[in-house]
């Protein structure tokens, strides 16, 4: 996944996407997401591949940010929690 700053929308450009080996499928998403900086938190609504928008909170952990926490609901009725780190 990638954030790509945009200066000109005041914000980052979210791409990513997961392989979900057990039915060989690959969900990709893209979205503008903006950065919270009392909450540490970049949030926005992104869409995937699967046609859904995806409201998602990156939570950065630690100084790097060591780690970004992600929460996610999607409008299909799916929603998860993640990790991604360095």
């Amino acid at each position: 996944m990638s954030f790509t700053w945009d200066g000109e929308a005041g914000g980052y450009h979210e791409r990513g996407h997961v392989f979900w080996p057990h039915s060989g499928l690959t969900i990709r998403w893209w979205g503008l997401v903006r950065y919270d900086p009392v909450r540490r938190q970049l949030t926005g609504r992104v869409q995937n591949s699967l046609g859904d928008s995806v409201d998602a909170h990156w939570q950065l952990e630690g100084p790097g940010p060591d780690r970004l926490v992600v929460s996610w609901n999607q409008t299909n009725g799916c929603r998860g929690r993640g990790v991604a780190s360095r």
